[in-house]
């Protein structure tokens, strides 16, 4: 007999397990948020409420200035990608103080996390012109 002590051809074992589709299991959707008078934490608050999730699984990277207009990336775990173009759409035109709007959503395995971002770029813009000191 040949080693292992099996005769014959080996077997050969089939699976016919289902094909997981959609995202990798512990994803998230990150996209870019534009924010103007709102800080992150409110920001994460709004967006946990608006994808109908508690805010422990919203992440973000980086703190911003709640005075200025800002760019800044989230991650939402478990929320697919089209539920933030669908909420994108809802808070498209949104007025006034604290406004947010969303950019485009990908799926990605890392959650945002404060500190683990790269790196800041900053393009800071004054209200008046070149020459002109401040108003007052």
């Amino acid at each position: 007999p040949p080693p292992g002590g099996r005769r014959g051809a080996p077997r050969l074992r089939l699976s016919f397990k289902k094909r997981r589709r959609g995202p990798p299991a512990g994803w998230h959707s990150e996209f870019v948020v534009e924010k103007t008078g709102m800080e992150a934490r409110a920001a994460v608050s709004a967006l946990a409420k608006a994808f109908g999730t508690d805010p422990g699984s919203i992440g973000f990277y980086g703190t911003k200035d709640k005075r200025a207009v800002t760019l800044q990336r989230f991650t939402a775990r478990a929320v697919p990608p089209e539920a933030v173009g669908r909420v994108a759409a809802r808070l498209a035109g949104g007025a006034g103080r604290g406004r947010m709007r969303l950019g485009r959503a990908w799926v990605t395995t890392r959650p945002a996390e404060l500190g683990r971002h790269g790196g800041n770029r900053f393009e800071i813009r004054l209200p008046f012109g070149p020459g002109a000191g401040p108003p007052g």
